[in-house]
């Protein structure tokens, strides 16, 4: 009986690309090591790129600043995140990283587009957003902490407008003290999500909040999206200072731990 062909692994492909906007590296919900690229593969070709080996980083980064192209061995290609492209590039420890030569220049990615609240608030729950420019109106006075599948996280409540419309974002983990009132910022790569039968804005492991100059919006532009946030504005006579234990590694609170240990999650 004749022996069946091997099919080949899912993580043979090979991508020749040139490097782009290289991230820092984060920390997945199950505390795994990975950071983003941008691939370009043809003139006009992008696709995103997650990258679980760190080691890599700086190899893809002196690729970016050169304008190097590199030929990724033993990657795999799976649907796209985004939508964006026809597929995204998953990079492992196994995938072999070398310079080569491609046929064409490099060129900047497309800018992400930017999307008004009005417009998404048109959006079903679950959908991408990838540019949303707006002004901080109001800001939770305090920061709540909430058990997902069994890892601790932090989040908290703002309301944003760009002057169509007011939404509350929801702000986890990193991005909680990345914001101040009335101050405007360009956020990046959120999600739509309805929660008490509203729909709501919230940061995903991918977000960048980045300050921006100050857009002219009126308080009351497309209305109060949520009563329970305000600002206040007056002289402080007291300061509660709290502090939070959080792993290096995974960055995890840590409620209690002993101190001579390397490794605190249990």
């Amino acid at each position: 009986m004749a022996t069946p062909a091997k099919r080949p692994r899912e993580d043979q492909e090979t991508v020749s690309c040139y490097i782009h906007s290289v991230s820092p590296v984060k920390f997945s919900a199950n505390s795994v090591e990975f950071f983003n690229a941008v691939l370009q593969t043809g003139r006009e070709d992008f696709h995103d790129a997650v990258v679980f080996s760190p080691g890599k980083r700086h190899a893809f980064l002196q690729a970016a600043r050169n304008g190097t192209p590199l030929c990724l061995k033993s990657v795999k290609k799976a649907l796209s995140f985004k939508g964006t492209s026809d597929f995204d590039v998953i990079v492992n420890n196994r995938t072999d990283v070398s310079v080569t030569t491609v046929p064409f220049a490099a060129r900047s990615p497309p800018s992400p587009h930017k999307t008004t609240l009005k417009e998404v608030m048109t959006m079903p729950a679950g959908r991408k957003v990838s540019l949303v420019e707006a002004i901080v109106l109001s800001l939770s006075p305090s920061v709540r902490t909430v058990n997902i599948r069994g890892t601790k996280r932090e989040v908290r409540n703002c309301c944003i407008s760009d002057g169509t419309a007011q939404m509350t974002l929801q702000l986890w983990e990193r991005c909680v003290d990345t914001v101040q009132v009335l101050s405007s910022y360009a956020f990046t790569e959120l999600s739509t999500r309805t929660f008490e039968g509203k729909l709501q804005l919230t940061t995903s492991i991918n977000t960048t909040c980045s300050p921006i100059g100050d857009l002219d919006v009126p308080d009351n532009a497309g209305g109060s999206a949520d009563p329970r946030l305000s600002s206040v504005t007056g002289p402080v006579h007291a300061l509660e200072i709290r502090a939070t234990m959080k792993c290096s590694l995974c960055g995890s609170r840590l409620d209690s731990f002993l101190p001579r240990n390397k490794f605190h999650r249990r």
